[in-house]
């Protein structure tokens, strides 16, 4: 157990310690509030700076989308074109063999 003038002087020293104390937990809360406030702006400026940016790639997204639309269609729109072109081919075939049937059937009826 202390005596009184080691409760005073051990009090006395806490008291010293803590009046030097409370102005540096005071200058460090007021430190770590600054970077916290730093960091904030650092990351709205970027935010700010990278806008553009983010706007830029939606809208190069957007465009290919729609130019990645518009391939599908014009290849959907050729391989009609091809099928209606073998459609065509397949006609005229279809007509000179139909050709070559009746000439076929006229001789065979004359030379009958």
């Amino acid at each position: 157990m202390l005596n009184d003038d080691q409760a005073t002087a051990t009090r006395k020293q806490l008291e010293y310690v803590l009046r030097k104390l409370l102005p540096l937990r005071l200058e460090v809360r007021a430190i770590r509030e600054r970077h916290r406030k730093e960091e904030e702006e650092l990351q709205e400026r970027q935010k700010a700076e990278l806008a553009p940016a983010r706007n830029a790639a939606i809208a190069t997204e957007k465009y290919l989308e729609v130019l990645l639309e518009a391939m599908q269609e014009a290849e959907s729109n050729t391989e009609r074109t091809d099928l209606q072109k073998l459609s065509d081919k397949m006609k005229k075939r279809a007509k000179k063999h139909e050709k070559a049937l009746r000439e076929w059937a006229e001789a065979g009826k004359k030379s009958s």
